[in-house]
């Protein structure tokens, strides 16, 4: 980025990913903050338009919110407030000269754009955030991808431990902004308690060390409440847009590879170069990522170990409350669940299909048949039609001023006789047509600010999909016709 500096001369300069697509209104707006002299970084969220590869694979990607849209919609407004945005190195609008002054983008870490930021505030610049989607781009699409993605987001935070551009040392921050940074960075070192917790019972039940020493009575009337109490909290401080079952899922499958990488860059943090994420991807068959789902392996025998012990046990041998029973319960049910995230679902195309209800024509054999789209992808789309007239195998679709020569690959009658639902695609798209899709489908203003956070089920219904996801994965081992259908290789 510093060499595209020098190849060009506009005093705004804004910065997107190669996956990712503006809305045509970016600049209309963001540049008029720039009106302000002590601006010197706009930062807008992150936004994917596909599935996080946690949800797709649990099923869940239309009930769970993705990780992004919580810290975009809740932590960057709170660090706006107290004048720490985290740079995430795309969509964002820099200003050139102060940039300039400061030396050019970070070069000393794998994590330039947040350091960049840093560099800015302390010499007095303003690094702000705004709170509205104006693109949007590609989610990592296997779990593997998304671990690997997310130990570079670590490895580069805890770079600023050995760079010039610490945020706790580096001069001219207030205190309200280092810490809001360290936070930040002692983020990455919570997947180690984690992994300690989930050792816990085991060392309860088989050498009997008694971490929490609890009566029934404790556990009723002080445990339970307080409990209870964490939930409601939890629940109401993310609007009711995460509950803790499943962040405890998250969490879990991210926590040994996290653990290690944060250890390992405390001793050597600059032995790995950066590698981009791989996207647009296609297969069609499901792959298991083994090798990541090993410690989680372990820890569901360990804990499955310390509940049949605990079940097991001689009662006099035990106190008046075995809460260690409860706790690996627990925990071999959510790792149960985490360890069907690592198994990656067919993805057949390289596009993703978005549901997009448009009105359309179809051109064909000198009939109009009327109809609207289903979903709508940049191969083709899925569309309902009124007929009872065969379609035939090629025709003519029109979608507004657009019109495109198209290929019937598939089609079946819905509940009613008189409609059709057929799959489609799209023959040799012009230039130009495809650009109309792509702004249909990605550049128009508003097309992201209307997807808005989804209501996270309860701790109870959180629970139920817990057990339904365990279940349906289940069928796919036991029933034939469906272990046939499920073609799993292993990584």
């Amino acid at each position: 980025m510093n060499n595209a500096l020098q190849q060009t001369n506009g005093e705004l300069v804004v910065v997107f990913d190669a996956d990712f697509v503006p809305t045509t209104n970016f600049l209309e707006r963001t540049i008029g903050f720039f009106q302000n002299n002590k601006i010197a970084l706009l930062q807008t969220p992150q936004s994917f338009y596909n599935a996080d590869p946690i949800s797709r694979n649990l099923g869940l990607e239309h009930i769970l919110n993705p990780e992004e849209e919580v810290f975009y919609r809740q932590l960057q407004p709170m660090k706006d407030g107290v004048g720490s945005v985290i740079c995430a190195g795309t969509y964002f609008v820099v200003r050139r000269s102060y940039l300039e002054e400061v030396g050019g983008f970070v070069t000393e870490s794998i994590s330039e754009d947040y350091f960049t930021g840093i560099r800015l505030s302390s010499q007095g610049y303003e690094v702000i955030y705004l709170s509205e989607k104006l693109s949007a781009g590609l989610a990592a699409e296997s779990i593997s991808e998304h671990i690997a993605q997310r130990l570079r987001w670590g490895r580069g935070t805890l770079q600023a431990f050995f760079i010039k551009e610490n945020p706790l040392t580096i001069p001219n921050l207030t205190f309200k902004q280092r810490l809001a940074h360290l936070e930040g960075i002692l983020h990455w070192f919570n997947g180690i308690p984690r992994c300690l917790f989930l050792m816990l019972p085991f060392l309860y039940s088989i050498f009997n060390i008694v971490f929490i020493q609890i009566t029934s009575d404790e556990f009723i009337y002080i445990f339970l409440p307080c409990y209870i109490t964490h939930l409601s909290v939890f629940r109401w401080l993310n609007f009711k847009t995460r509950s803790v079952i499943f962040s405890d899922i998250y969490s879990l499958i991210s926590c040994f590879p996290t653990s290690y990488n944060s250890l390992k860059v405390i001793f050597n943090p600059f032995n790995t170069t950066f590698r981009v994420t791989i996207k647009g991807i296609s297969r069609n068959y499901y792959v298991y990522n083994f090798k990541l789902a090993l410690p989680l392996i372990i820890c569901l025998i360990i804990n499955l170990i310390s509940l049949v012990v605990s079940l097991f046990s001689d009662p006099t041998t035990v106190i008046d409350f075995n809460i260690g029973t409860y706790w690996s319960l627990y925990n071999a049910l959510i790792i149960c669940v985490a360890l069907l995230a690592f198994l990656d679902k067919p993805k057949p195309s390289i596009y993703d299909s978005f549901p997009l209800r448009k009105k359309i024509k179809i051109l064909a054999s000198n009939q109009v048949i009327y109809g609207k789209t289903l979903e709508i992808s940049e191969e083709g789309a899925t569309i309902l039609v009124n007929s009872h007239n065969d379609i035939p195998a090629e025709f003519i679709l029109q979608l507004g001023r657009l019109k495109i020569d198209i290929y019937l690959m598939e089609k079946s009658n819905n509940n009613h006789q008189d409609k059709k639902k057929l799959r489609i695609k799209f023959n040799q798209l012009t230039l130009q047509q495809h650009q109309e899709i792509i702004y249909l489908l990605y550049s128009h203003p508003q097309r992201w600010t209307s997807k808005e956070l989804k209501l996270s089920p309860g701790e109870l219904v959180s629970l139920r999909l817990a057990v339904t996801v365990l279940f349906n994965f289940l069928a796919i081992l036991l029933i034939p016709k469906r272990r046939k259908q499920a073609k799993i290789m292993s990584n």
